[in-house]
């Protein structure tokens, strides 16, 4: 007969994904991490022969590996917050209010509360890092929220992560691009050693999405807002010891157009760089983001214009990045 136990508590929330392609090789697959001082696990769903439970559908074979669809990510967070289980609910295995005292209860309703906004940001920081790895939109929001974005949070007891309690909150998500061994390998270890990714991937991804949401206006200025900011990055490669906020701020208050004219001054800037940098085309689209910032003219940007500008961004903040990990 069970005992009651003295359980450390977990928040699962189920994440609902769409086009996501994964290899049968990484179903069950887990990245754990930090974030803000919590430990946290992040699960591919493994194969499952309960249909109702089963999250994945098969695809195909390519290259002679097989492929399935995810549509659920689980991501665990451990509250660090003991409690002690009733042998009832310990039993059971579900959620059933009428096991605990009301002292429990509100306990719960604390936990949950308290930690509830962690698994969306640390999704996101997961989602960041992911994208940022595998050098592609892999991950991004969905518009869609509601019941079917996959359920609300759940508070799960020991490591055999028995259902305590429940919340009727919603999340989703998006994915569309398969993960390859390499790209989880990066992602963990970067995940692990607590970094995020650099500001000038989240705008460039960022526009992405706006850009296949049908958001021209929105795609531009995310798009010159990643130019700018790895511009700057490079700028700053030459002046590592400049510390003094002031002069920095004055600095980074420079005209954008100014840091570009010296570029070539740069101590990182090389032909590898040169070659990518499309001056008249990035020249523009500072045009067009002044237009309409400051005069509200909106440019006539066809899907043509959005996607060069999305091509030669790419390649230029790529090369870029890449010589920039290079200088540390």
């Amino acid at each position: 007969m069970q005992e009651d136990k003295a359980l450390p508590i977990f928040l699962n929330k189920g994440f609902s994904v769409i086009f996501f392609p994964v290899s049968e090789r990484f179903l069950g697959r887990k990245f754990s991490f930090q974030f803000d001082n919590f430990p946290v696990t992040i699960e591919i769903p493994p194969k499952s022969k309960n249909k109702t439970f089963n999250f994945l559908e098969k695809r195909g074979e390519v290259k002679g590996e097989v492929f399935y669809e995810v549509t659920r990510i689980e991501i665990y967070i451990d509250t660090q917050t003991p409690t002690k289980i009733p042998a009832k609910a310990l039993e059971d295995n579900s959620i059933r209010i009428d096991h605990y005292s009301e002292t429990l209860e509100k306990k719960f309703k604390s936990i949950l509360e308290k930690h509830q906004d962690i698994p969306a940001r640390a999704f996101s920081n997961f989602s960041r890092v992911l994208r940022w790895k595998a050098k592609r939109n892999i991950l991004r929001p969905s518009y869609q929220t509601g019941p079917s974005s996959g359920g609300g949070f759940e508070l799960l007891a020991g490591e055999n992560l028995i259902r305590v309690y429940g919340g009727p909150i919603y999340l989703s998500a998006r994915m569309d691009t398969p993960i390859t061994e390499k790209t989880f390998k990066k992602t963990q270890e970067a995940l692990s050693k607590g970094l995020t990714s650099p500001v000038w991937f989240d705008f460039l991804y960022d526009a992405y999405h706006r850009q296949e949401m049908g958001d021209k206006e929105g795609a531009l200025l995310f798009f010159v807002i990643s130019l700018e900011t790895i511009m700057r990055g490079l700028f700053w490669l030459d002046a590592p010891n400049v510390t003094n906020e002031g002069f920095r701020n004055l600095v980074d208050g420079i005209n954008i157009r100014g840091i570009i004219s010296k570029r070539k001054k740069f101590c990182i800037w090389d032909e590898d760089i040169e070659k990518v940098f499309d001056h008249s085309l990035f020249n523009k689209i500072l045009d067009w983001r002044n237009s309409l910032m400051h005069n509200a003219i909106i440019p006539e940007l066809g899907p043509k214009s959005l996607q060069q500008i999305r091509v030669k961004l790419t390649n230029f903040v790529l090369e870029a990045d890449k010589k920039i990990n290079l200088s540390k």
